[in-house]
């Protein structure tokens, strides 16, 4: 395949070029068991509350997954996201406003305390309510 691109293109294709080597390093790294740990009980629990992931929540899976990936890199350093402060009344309020997917995130917790001894921060929570709302959503949009 032969393609001419301007030449004013080269240093943007050459840094794309770089940006995928280096993400495809980081990929062929074998998986950490705690990302593996983390995905698999969140989606035992959203599959118990009949969530799959599907081409009408594809995006908003994807997005919930990689903020796993990311919550599983921060418990890794012991750096959880806490820097926020999270009234008792903001969260009450989140509670009252996703009522189920404030139930879901619970049981998240509550394995993820059981199964690896971790309890996630309140803003961990207030996120992971975000995802699962979205998600919801989409399930009750079908």
């Amino acid at each position: 395949m032969r393609v001419d691109f301007p030449l004013s293109e080269r240093d943007s294709i050459a840094l794309h070029f770089i940006n995928a080597h280096g993400d495809r390093v980081s990929q062929a790294a074998p998986i950490d068991s705690l990302d593996d740990q983390l995905v698999n009980i969140i989606n035992d629990i959203l599959r118990k509350n009949g969530i799959v992931r599907n081409n009408d929540n594809l995006d908003d899976y994807g997005r919930l997954l990689t903020h796993v990936k990311y919550l599983a890199r921060r418990l890794r350093k012991d750096r959880q996201e806490q820097e926020v402060q999270i009234s008792a009344i903001s969260l009450a309020s989140i509670g009252n406003d996703f009522p189920e997917a404030e139930q879901i995130v619970h049981k998240i917790a509550c394995r993820i305390d059981y199964e690896l001894g971790v309890k996630i921060s309140k803003l961990e929570w207030l996120y992971l309510v975000i995802h699962i709302a979205r998600l919801l959503d989409r399930k009750k949009q079908k």
